[in-house]
Parts: structure tokens; sequence; C-alpha cells
């Protein structure tokens, strides 16, 4: 058999590391339509907040797998500390150092939504991070994934890169909108509280304002000119 081949360990450990790759994916494409306010339909956005975390529980139990699996395998053979300790591996150890920070990322950052109480607002900068993460585990993946050269498994990373690139680059462009429209409203609200008013905003046909006593009325030239009726007499 092709598995006994292989070895049960080491098809078991590229399977969880891919696996942990898709639930991950799918976790930050959740947390970044949960941020930007995406419409999700009216009564699921419950439901998208219990699917979010659901695959980053997911994704903790894959790493576990794919961790557990490696120290087994005859042929790789690391030792505890090479697994918890960054760059200490003998295999292409810059990338799978990475992988393990990436690891610890998902651990510190993904799960620090169990402790949104008590770090307040703090949390949702901690939260981010897990984004980081993300990308340190894609590094990992070609970096030092046996599959990374085949086709197939550039295609698997591609369909998990792209979604998350274009959403994320649309919640940026989003936040830039949101903190530009602040400044205008905020010169508004302090105009009104010296004592100003808006400017009237005239539309065709609208009469301009008096003119203060003394001066002559300016031409009101957003007035819709009349025709003039003909005189009959």
């Amino acid at each position: 058999m092709i598995v006994a081949d292989l070895g049960l360990a080491w098809v078991t450990t590229r399977a969880a590391g891919t696996a942990a790759l898709l639930t991950s994916t799918g976790s930050v494409l959740l947390g970044l339509a949960l941020a930007g306010r995406m419409p999700t339909g009216r009564g699921r956005l419950g439901d998208v907040r219990v699917l979010h975390q659901t695959l980053g529980i997911a994704t903790m139990v894959a790493l576990t797998i794919h961790m557990l699996t490696l120290l087994i395998d005859p042929w790789l053979s690391p030792s505890v500390l090479q697994l918890l300790i960054p760059f200490q591996m003998d295999y292409r150890p810059l990338w799978t150092g990475v992988g393990i920070l990436a690891a610890y990322g998902f651990l510190v950052f993904g799960m620090s939504g169990y402790l949104r109480k008590r770090l307040g607002k703090r949390w949702n900068v901690i939260h981010r991070f897990t984004g980081l993460a993300w990308v340190m585990a894609v590094a990992h993946t070609l970096g030092a994934g046996s599959d990374a050269g085949q086709a197939w498994y550039l295609l698997v990373v591609a369909l998990c890169v792209v979604p998350v690139v274009g959403l994320a680059t649309y919640r940026i462009a989003q936040a830039r909108g949101a903190r530009a429209s602040v400044p205008a409203s905020a010169g508004a609200e302090a105009h009104a509280r010296r004592g100003g008013s808006p400017a009237p905003v005239r539309t065709r046909g609208s009469v301009a304002p008096p003119a203060p006593r003394g001066e002559a009325a300016a031409p009101n030239l957003w007035a819709h000119p009349e025709r003039s009726s003909p005189n009959r007499s």
C-alpha cells in the first residue's frame, strides 16, 4: 500500500498540516468578515461567530496532530525540544522554525477570544495578530512542506491565499474610508459648537437668503430663470 510505503506517521502529519492550513484560512476569512461587518444575513451573525471559533479550535487540533506525528516519524525523528524551540530542527530549520512560531501565534492570538472579557479593548488588538500567524503558516507550508513543489498543492495554497488577500485589501480600504470621513464630521460638529450653522445647500429654484440691512441683495445665481410673460395689454 502507498500509505505503508510512505509511512503512516508521515502521511498523517502531511494531512494534518494541510488540514490546519485550510481550517485556519476559513477562520481568518470569517474573522475578516466579522471585523468588517459584512452582510451575513439577518440572524446569522451568531452562527458565523460560532463557525469562526470552531474553525479556530479545529486548527489547534490539526496542529497538535501535525506535531505529535512528527515525533514518531522514523525519518525526521525530532526531539521534543526541537519541536518546541524554533529553528532547532535539522530539517529546513528556518521554515520549520517559522512554522513553530506560527503555531504559538495561533495558540496565543487566536485563542485570546476566550479571554475577551478580561482583556477588554486590548483583545481586539491582540486578536488581529492571528493574521500574522496565518502568513507565517503559509510561509512554513511553502518552505518546509514536502508537497510544496507539486502543482496541485500550489493550487490549494493559492485557493487559500487569494481570498484572504482580497478580503484583507477590502477591509483596509474600508477602514481608511471610515477614518477619512471622521475629520469632516468633526469639523462640522466643532463649527456647530461655536454657534455657527452649516452652509445652506442651494438647489435649483431655491431662493437666496435676504441680505443684511444697508447692503444690496446679491443676485440669486442658483435660481432657475423664469420666463417673462408677454404684455397682453
